[in-house]
């Protein structure tokens, strides 16, 4: 499937394309520079899971285009929080870097005191690759056909709608408690620790109303008819993977969750190696196969450096504290 993404990446590409080339020869042929061998990409999830093949494959295109090779090491654990303990305590010559989403460096850093990074001092966000929308979904036996008819129900009996989310703090249950800030609504929020798989089974097994889960992991039972989706967050580009789905967006609703996927190293990268990572970085990005590879993946590219990453961030920070004073306020 060709798309307008596809499209536009044709000279970007070549010239990113050509950068990536002259650093991979300046690499083999001038002593000491970067990389220095084979460079370690470290994805702060397990093996096999739906976050895992992200890193992998843009480990793999990044050693490539480094002249290099990538290999990965899976270090789950405490929201992401031990595998970017890893990378950020690694010396910086970018020989170590590492996968990451705004759960693992925006929240935990809030909720969590004794992580041994607190904020953007503490590593160098280089690229951001991914955007994975989050998805409200209902069972097709479901009496609510679009958002609107979810939120008048949820409006005419408040907390008797049940939500399944993957925890209570996390980013589907931000986008969950978010949404229902901006109707005036109130559900009751049931975090599964199984997952999302598990939330979707309890909500086809009738246990609870909907779901709010990554959109890319539902597409095969939305299109086995299972389960309905009533809107996304993130752009309404992702409107076609879901069959027309609109965007809580286009309907009026800000809810600015979704999984966001960057690649980070530790701080105090010299510039010469910061600049060869962040070349080869857009190279990966812009290039037709990863964006083709996304789209197989029901995902969204989303390239973001610089200026325009950290004014990602910002506005992250800024949402999630918003979210757990929202989460706090339900406890009160």
């Amino acid at each position: 499937m060709t798309t307008p993404l596809l499209r536009r990446v044709g000279s970007v590409a070549a010239v990113a394309a050509l950068v990536g080339t002259l650093a991979a020869c300046s690499s083999q042929s001038e002593p000491g520079a970067y990389p220095d061998g084979p460079i370690t990409y470290v994805i702060p999830f397990s093996p096999g899971g739906s976050s895992d093949p992200v890193g992998r494959e843009f480990a793999r295109m990044l050693g490539e285009e480094l002249g290099s090779r990538a290999i990965v090491e899976n270090l789950p654990g405490g929201d992401q929080a031990i595998g970017i303990a890893n990378v950020l305590t690694s010396d910086s010559d970018g020989q170590t870097l590492g996968l990451a989403t705004t759960s693992g460096l925006v929240v935990q850093p809030i909720i969590n005191d004794n992580l041994g990074y607190t904020g953007r001092d503490d590593y160098d966000p280089l690229v951001k690759m991914v955007t994975g929308p989050y998805g409200l979904f209902v069972p097709t036996s479901s009496p609510y056909e679009t958002l609107e008819d979810f939120i008048s129900a949820a409006k005419s009996q408040p907390g008797e709608l049940r939500v399944g989310t993957t925890a209570r703090i996390s980013d589907n249950s931000f986008a969950l408690f978010t949404l229902e800030d901006e109707a005036g609504i109130e559900t009751t929020m049931v975090p599964y620790p199984g997952g999302a798989g598990e939330a979707v089974l309890g909500a086809l097994g009738g246990q609870i109303d909907a779901v709010v889960a990554t959109a890319s992991g539902q597409m095969g039972l939305v299109e086995a008819g299972d389960l309905r989706p009533l809107a996304h967050t993130g752009p309404t580009e992702y409107n076609t993977f879901l069959d027309g789905t609109p965007s809580f967006e286009e309907l009026g609703y800000d809810v600015p969750f979704a999984s966001q996927f960057m690649t980070i190293a530790p701080p105090g990268l010299s510039d010469e190696t910061r600049q060869a990572i962040t070349d080869a970085s857009l190279a990966v990005v812009n290039s037709p196969e990863w964006i083709e590879w996304c789209e197989s993946q029901s995902i969204l590219p989303d390239n973001l450096n610089g200026a325009e990453l950290d004014e990602f961030l910002d506005k992250a920070d800024e949402a999630s504290v918003r979210a757990l004073e929202l989460a706090d306020s339900r406890e009160g």
